[in-house]
């Protein structure tokens, strides 16, 4: 199956979704001041601060006569340090996460990939990584597409 309708050019396969956001996250590194962007859990992160991109179930409705609508969930986590590091300060990793949000809702189309998109919770608070406490927010972001059929 294309990743994408061939009706209407929406984006239809998480995957996609997921490399959009994240190629999105890459891109901007300079604004948002990540240092690394990955794909799901790598297991150790040699850098800070990272942020760790994982989709969440997909969704399909129907929702008229030869219509989908698909809704993605993407959960994204910055982690900015240990908590134990005395440079990591809460306002600023919270203000590391609101330039992350603000990248991601930019263009909420996805240059005409998707219907809307956005981020629908920032949580600001540690992580527990192989028994050592992080400075963590977590961005929940879903999108809409749709699929003719």
């Amino acid at each position: 199956m294309s990743p994408v309708s061939a009706v209407d050019g929406f984006v239809i396969n998480s995957d996609t979704v997921t490399q959009s956001v994240i190629d999105r996250l890459r891109t901007n590194q300079d604004v948002t001041g990540l240092a690394e962007v990955y794909y799901g859990d790598p297991g150790a992160i040699p850098v800070y601060p990272a942020a760790v991109v994982e989709p969440m179930p997909k969704t399909r409705d129907l929702v008229g006569t030869h219509r989908f609508e698909i809704n993605f969930l993407t959960v994204i986590t910055i982690i900015a340090g240990r908590v134990d590091d005395p440079n990591i300060i809460r306002k600023e990793v919270q203000q590391q996460a609101e330039a992350v949000e603000k990248v991601l809702m930019d263009d909420p189309y996805y240059n005409n990939t998707l219907i809307f998109s956005y981020v629908t919770r920032l949580e600001p608070g540690q992580l527990l990584r192989s028994d050592v406490m992080h400075r963590a927010v977590r961005l929940l972001w879903t999108a809409q597409s749709r699929e003719e059929f």
